[in-house]
């Protein structure tokens, strides 16, 4: 009887564990995306301040020729 009380709590506790890793998983998945999704964003933004650099550098080198 003992033995069988025995593997029941470690098969309880295997489910535990296995529940609590799911969660965990499922968890990392999201931040994951969460992430990738603004690294995109980054992407974006940094294309957009490198094409005002190079409309500023023009605009600045037209001033100086008219100079």
């Amino acid at each position: 009887m003992n033995q069988l009380t025995e593997s029941i709590g470690i098969v309880l506790n295997t489910i535990e564990a296995n529940s609590l890793t799911e969660d965990l998983l499922k968890q990392s998945q999201s931040l994951t995306n969460e992430l990738q999704s603004r690294q995109l964003e980054l992407q974006k933004t940094n294309l957009e301040l490198e094409e005002k650099t190079t409309q500023l550098v023009e605009q600045n080198a037209e001033v100086e020729r008219g100079c």
